[in-house]
């Protein structure tokens, strides 16, 4: 949601593009990775649904979201970036 946001900000068509090809990306990368650990660990769909983040799992992404919808282009990317 983050990149997808980043691409909506972008002033150039190119980065709009490119932004929103790495959020395609990362979204099937993130999707794969998460269902084969629910999977391998017997997590159910029950479990998944009351999830509860740790505090600094909460906060790094609070951060972003926070940079991604206050911020510009970026701000986004620096929040993004490891």
């Amino acid at each position: 949601r983050v990149q997808t946001l980043g691409a909506a900000k972008a002033l150039e068509l190119e980065t709009t593009a490119r932004m929103a090809h790495h959020a395609q990306n990362t979204y099937e990368a993130e999707l794969s990775l998460h269902k084969n650990f629910a999977e391998k660990l017997g997590i159910t769909k029950e479990e998944k649904d009351n999830f509860i983040p740790a505090p600094t799992a909460y906060a790094y992404t609070s951060h972003m979201y926070r940079a991604a919808y206050e911020g510009h282009l970026g701000d986004i990317i620096a929040a993004i970036l490891p």
